[in-house]
């Protein structure tokens, strides 16, 4: 890699660090949302 390169590299890598951590936390808030939505129809079923 060229050190130009490697300079707007490493400019941009905040960036594209943060876009990651908000899609990962965004997958972790719909991951523990569908879990909770499992448990609650497993608690339903088991009432019925």
């Amino acid at each position: 890699m060229s050190d130009e390169l490697l300079r707007v590299w490493w400019r941009g890598f905040p960036a594209v660090l943060h876009t990651a951590t908000v899609e990962l936390r965004w997958l972790a808030v719909r991951w523990q949302d569908l879990f909770w939505t499992v448990e609650c129809s497993k608690e339903a079923r088991a009432l019925v």
